[in-house]
């Protein structure tokens, strides 16, 4: 397989979060250039944290893309000019009012390499219990799961964003999380 020549590059900016990505690539094969579309936006930040408690907050929101509501961990966008670790300390206490005492990065990959330009930057986290008095975002809500209650959330499709499910996956390759903790039946 040959690699493709991009004849032409245009962006056009929707938003702070989302710029269309218009390219015309001539196959090496002779065939007629042909547009391909992707989306560029700022790189994801996704972080497992595990309280003293050996709990790990998930976060519930309504995800208007799929028009439902989802159960992720602590995650966000990477601002202009901020460090992954930084936004990833920031994202902890603000949609969980969490605060980091050890912070691991465990490695960056694509959220979507067919469709989407941004990478995700994993970490794990020793952190605090909640903050007294925490209030999480508008629109959003946090609550803090053992990891068979998570496991279980995941085979039955109620926990389903891919690049969380990834940063679990990363933690438990790395050692962090024991990923022969028994989770029960799958009928559950």
């Amino acid at each position: 397989m040959r690699p493709q020549h991009i004849l032409t590059r245009k962006m056009k900016v929707i938003s702070p979060w989302f710029t269309l990505v218009e390219k015309m690539i001539y196959p090496e094969d002779g065939k007629a250039a042909e547009a391909f579309h992707s989306i560029q936006q700022p790189d994801y930040i996704s972080i497992i944290a595990r309280t003293p408690s050996g709990k790990f907050p998930l976060i519930k929101q309504f995800r208007h893309s799929i028009e439902t509501f989802t159960w992720e961990f602590p995650a966000g966008l990477l601002d202009p000019s901020e460090s992954p670790s930084a936004c990833a300390k920031r994202e902890l206490f603000e949609e969980a009012g969490v605060t980091a005492h050890k912070l691991i990065h465990l490695g960056t990959g694509f959220a979507d390499s067919g469709r989407l330009g941004n990478q995700v930057h994993m970490y794990y986290a020793d952190c605090s219990e909640a903050a007294e008095g925490f209030m999480p975002e508008p629109d959003t809500s946090v609550a803090y799961f053992d990891l068979n209650t998570i496991k279980k959330m995941i085979i039955n499709g109620k926990m389903n964003h891919q690049p969380h499910i990834g940063v679990l996956y990363m933690a438990m390759l790395k050692g962090f999380i024991n990923a022969s903790a028994d989770c029960g039946s799958h009928d559950d």
